[in-house]
């Protein structure tokens, strides 16, 4: 049985033919698709939810690390087939970065593999002081120790480059217990209409994650951009706040790397709650729409748990995100970023200065590179495609940009090597800290 609720709306013809190929009840990668109703006051804004097949079920990869959950993926935009184009995007992106065999991967160790690598000491990890805790699940990088690499490419030389393959795919699994070197998460991940796509959406993730990890653990005040700025140039936006009660902030969070970072924050009535998006683009304008869009996104889904009657969650409880963002249904914990919100304001022509625009990927992806290695990082990347995706134009990448800050879930997991984090404090001329800021963040 296939839902069919998406079907009300006018889509293209290429969106409903890969909508009819992928979802099904019982055999689709998306099991369920349907659209989530939306407060009054939010006309303009359309949202997505998928309910989606279990890879390692369909596919039997008894070798992964762990079995799932429920597996959901979600899309919010202010056009009905982008906001569906997102939804499918992140549905392929994960399922497809659960499906990977073992021959796909060499077993090595870094000295082996010589000047094919990227040093596992250029990555942002842990501190000297998180590694020697006995109940500490992560090891220091060994370049002598052998553990799975996976095959891609830098996309600055062009040439093949191995990356630790528990970076690149999610569950990926390990033969002895120190080889666990890295968190698995998702932050790169990206599905595209082209390889370029693909790779250029990733980027931006990784990108946005740092400079918002940066501003965190450092707990450095960002400046803000006056709404009127955007709602000026964007009617859409205008219209879809016209009528809104909602306390809505912007904030500018720039970096070394010269890329427009925008995050939204959305503090709820009765401070019930803080919601959190956030966008990389090199375009200040669009950067600023889907951190708009991604704020309301997951306010929404803020609603829904308290609708559910899910209650705040206390910090010795945080593992994942949801935690994070249930940790500020405490109006109590709000006074941890207030920071965040006592910044001047951008002046105007900085904030419009800052509108590279294009609409070809691979235009885009060349300027984010160059910005990206103007600022002293190298760029790579994983093509995990599979065939069955690509017949429909759907591509998936996992883009990795060494020594950039990842962001952290959970507590004693954030990442203290402070190499990155001292690197922009210089450029931030502030004073390093002598603690860094190890208060849960509201990031979704």
């Amino acid at each position: 049985m296939r839902d069919t609720s998406y079907n009300r709306l006018p889509v293209s013809d290429k969106l409903q033919s890969v909508l009819n190929q992928l979802v099904d009840n019982k055999t689709g990668l998306i099991k369920q698709l349907v659209e989530i109703p939306l407060q009054a006051a939010e006309s303009g804004l359309y949202i997505y939810s998928a309910e989606c097949s279990d890879t390692r079920y369909a596919i039997e990869l008894k070798h992964s690390e762990k079995g799932r959950a429920q597996q959901l993926a979600s899309g919010a935009a202010l056009d009905p087939e982008e906001a569906l184009w997102s939804t499918v995007g992140e549905a392929c992106e994960r399922y497809i970065a659960s499906y990977f065999f073992i021959d796909q991967t060499i077993y090595a160790n870094q000295k082996t593999l010589g000047k094919k690598v990227v040093p596992l000491e250029d990555y942002v990890l842990f501190s000297d002081e998180q590694y020697e805790r006995d109940s500490f699940r992560y090891h220091r990088p060994d370049a002598n120790k052998e553990i799975y690499w996976a095959e891609g490419y830098s996309l600055d030389a062009h040439e093949p480059t191995y990356l630790p393959a528990q970076m690149v795919w999610l569950g990926f699994p390990h033969k002895k217990e120190n080889e666990v070197i890295f968190t698995q998460i998702s932050t790169g991940l990206a599905a595209g209409a082209t390889m370029d796509h693909a790779v250029l959406t990733g980027l931006r993730e990784v990108v946005e994650r740092d400079a918002f990890t940066t501003h965190w653990l450092l707990k450095n005040t960002p400046k803000k951009i006056r709404l009127d700025n955007v709602t000026e140039k964007h009617p859409q936006i205008a219209s879809l706040l016209k009528n809104t009660k909602l306390e809505i902030h912007l904030l500018w969070m720039q970096t070394d790397l010269n890329i427009p970072c925008v995050t939204c924050v959305i503090r709820l009535p009765k401070k019930a709650g803080i919601s959190v998006g956030m966008s990389c683009h090199l375009d200040s304008i669009i950067a600023s729409e889907k951190a708009i869009v991604e704020a309301l996104h997951t306010y929404n889904w803020i609603l829904e748990m308290r609708r559910s009657s899910l209650k705040m969650t206390e910090k010795s409880e945080i593992t994942d995100f949801e935690h994070h963002i249930r940790y500020y249904f405490n109006s109590e914990n709000h006074q941890f970023l207030e920071f965040l919100l006592d910044g001047e304001y951008l002046d105007t022509e900085t904030f419009y200065a800052n509108r590279f625009s294009d609409d070809n990927y691979s235009v885009q992806l060349k300027e984010i590179l160059k910005r990206i290695k103007a600022a002293g990082y190298e760029s790579y990347a994983v093509d995990i495609s599979k065939s069955e995706f690509t017949d429909l134009d759907i591509f998936a990448a996992k883009a990795v940009i060494p020594g950039l800050q990842p962001l952290h879930v959970g507590l004693g997991v954030e990442y203290l090597d402070t190499k990155r984090l001292e690197k922009i404090a210089k450029r931030w001329n502030i004073t390093f800290p002598e603690t860094l800021n190890l208060e849960p963040h509201p990031f979704p």
